[in-house]
């Protein structure tokens, strides 16, 4: 796993740990205030998030990729993954380039409120009953989304990150450490951590659930939000469309949805 690569000249210097007072209260609200990190301070939350670690083979120790995705500066990661950057469109009425774009290049704890914050302002608010409580859906899908394309992204390369919301979808594009290549379903997937120090970490502040509950989120709210499927496809690029109005998506396929043009939403 790229995330566990030590990066030895990386100190805390390069890393926003102001963050650190949200990662409790984010891990706290998770547990009840039971949870371990509360009353530790922030060099023992990175060892205990294998975010500062030894490596028993080499003998180095120190900060690792992952800790630099999660809590380092914008110039620090950069340097590190240099085609890191996810970009956030929305598209609706200037159909040929964008009414809002959002291009996130910060760390991944700060991508994902920017993200959500993204999602809320462009998706109908739409509440929904769940076990006879009102929820909010957008809520609920936006959040396995963005998960998902900052989780369970292959950072080796540069491909950009896409979370595009037109007027009847929202799809999102990440480059992914494939096993295979085709259409998921809740009856074929067989979850697999792509970067387990990152869903871990997720976890524990509750950005993310365990491994394989996100699908079926994904699918349990996408229905209830749109009464329609969301549609997930493995590949080198894993691709997601979630449908944002039932008639968006034709019989269940993709034949309504135009496909992202790699040159017209390209980091520019």
């Amino acid at each position: 796993y790229r995330e566990q690569q030590i990066l030895p000249y990386a100190n805390e210097s390069h890393l926003k740990l102001e963050l650190m007072d949200k990662v409790r209260e984010l891990a706290r609200e998770q547990n009840q205030e039971k949870h371990p990190w509360k009353n530790m301070d922030d060099m023992e939350i990175m060892r205990s998030a294998g975010l500062y670690v030894q490596n028993m083979v080499t003998g180095e120790s120190g900060f690792n990729l992952a800790a630099v995705l999660l809590f380092g500066k914008p110039e620090v990661i950069k340097t590190c993954v240099p085609g890191y950057i996810t970009d956030a469109i929305y598209r609706v009425d200037n159909v040929d380039r964008y009414d809002d774009r959002d291009m996130v290049d910060v760390n991944l704890i700060e991508a994902y409120d920017r993200l959500m914050d993204f999602c809320l302002k462009h998706m109908d608010n739409r509440h929904v009953l769940e076990n006879d409580i009102s929820v909010d859906a957008r809520v609920r899908i936006a959040r396995e989304v963005i998960g998902n394309i900052l989780i369970h992204r292959d950072y080796t390369n540069a491909f950009p990150a896409k979370l595009i919301i037109e007027k009847d979808v929202l799809r999102t594009e990440n480059w992914s450490k494939s096993r295979f290549s085709g259409p998921l379903s809740i009856s074929n997937f067989s979850p697999y951590p792509k970067n387990p120090l990152l869903a871990s970490f997720f976890v524990n502040i509750g950005r993310a659930d365990t491994l394989g509950s996100g699908m079926r989120n994904l699918y349990k709210y996408t229905k209830l939000y749109s009464h329609a499927e969301p549609i997930l496809t493995e590949g080198d690029v894993f691709r997601v469309v979630i449908p944002l109005d039932p008639h968006a998506l034709a019989s269940g396929n993709e034949a309504n949805v135009k496909p992202i043009d790699a040159n017209h939403d390209a980091n520019r």
